[in-house]
């Protein structure tokens, strides 16, 4: 990947274009980025953000959606509830199941000693079904209304690309339920590698056509819907 933009960024600065890449030039020749590796660490870090993790919201978030038919009804006839319903989304399946991060200091967490350098892994699959924040937390509500989850982080380690993520859900979101009157969940594929949860594939039944198995709609986290 560093490679990729090695050879993108010189031409992105010879030839400006409205793009993220030149949001991060810009920001680099203001003084926000240092020159070389920061810059590069930045534009992976936010293809990765904004991208993979996207992809994979979709994927769960409409396997959840299709196979809580009473949500996917609440959903449809009401895309004003879509930021509310991302947002839930992301924390019934989060795509980032744990993160890491080095003590800088000494503490003691719930009882346990943490040294600093210490690795310390937050489990953010299980954060978001704690029962002492959220009630019912296995289930899906779609118009829950008890705060942002875990799944993007949050203050300064919150993901670069967050607003990348919820607004590529809504845009989706919405081009779903404007689109799928008559759907449900015909099966699907799990992807789970590490921190990562995705859907790989996922067939969705269109009811007016029952004998149709059809996959030009499968929400993928490597395909787009």
């Amino acid at each position: 990947m560093s490679r990729y933009f090695e050879a993108l960024l010189p031409r992105r600065r010879r030839s400006p274009s409205d793009d993220v890449v030149v949001s991060l030039l810009e920001a680099e020749a203001a003084g926000d980025i240092h020159t070389g590796p920061e810059l590069l660490a930045q534009c992976a870090t936010l293809l990765l953000a904004g991208d993979d993790t996207t992809r994979n919201l979709l994927g769960n978030g409409l396997h959840a959606l299709l196979a809580n038919p009473p949500q996917w009804e609440q959903l449809r006839p009401d895309p004003d509830r879509l930021p509310g319903a991302v947002r839930e989304l992301l924390r019934y399946d989060s795509p980032a199941q744990h993160a890491g991060q080095r003590a800088a200091d000494g503490t003691v967490l719930h009882g346990q000693l943490v040294r600093p350098n210490d690795l310390v892994v937050a489990l953010i699959g299980a954060a978001n079904r704690d029962p002492m924040r959220y009630e019912q937390p296995d289930r899906l509500d779609v118009t829950r209304r008890q705060g942002d989850s875990l799944s993007l982080g949050s203050g300064p380690h919150v993901c670069i690309g967050a607003s990348t993520d919820a607004d590529g859900g809504q845009v989706r979101g919405s081009e779903a339920t404007a689109t799928w009157s008559c759907v449900s969940a015909g099966g699907h594929r799990v992807v789970r590698d590490g921190a990562i949860a995705g859907t790989r594939c996922l067939f969705a039944i269109h009811e007016s056509e029952p004998e149709s198995l059809c996959r030009t709609g499968a929400a993928t986290s490597r395909d787009n819907w």
